[in-house]
């Protein structure tokens, strides 16, 4: 049937998925929300890039007033 076709086709289709941003054999994000950049560099040369890794995720680079005793999510907010 036309169902049994479909998934085939799904199932099919999804073990060729490539990430056009990760080199080939790579695959895994990193999230490093509020390291220093100093930090990160130094995480991505020492470690995560000679272990294969893909990629990084961090905070957004702008100015924030930094309070004390209040939640991380605060920060972005507009």
């Amino acid at each position: 049937s036309l169902i049994i076709a479909a998934c085939c086709v799904t199932v099919a289709l999804a073990g060729t998925f490539s990430n056009p941003t990760c080199a080939p054999g790579r695959n895994t994000i990193v999230h490093l929300f509020e390291w220093k950049w100093t930090d990160i560099a130094k995480e991505c040369e020492r470690f995560l890039g000679p272990n294969g890794f893909c990629g990084v995720q961090i905070s957004p680079p702008n100015e924030n007033r930094l309070v004390n005793k209040r939640p991380w999510w605060e920060r972005y907010q507009p």
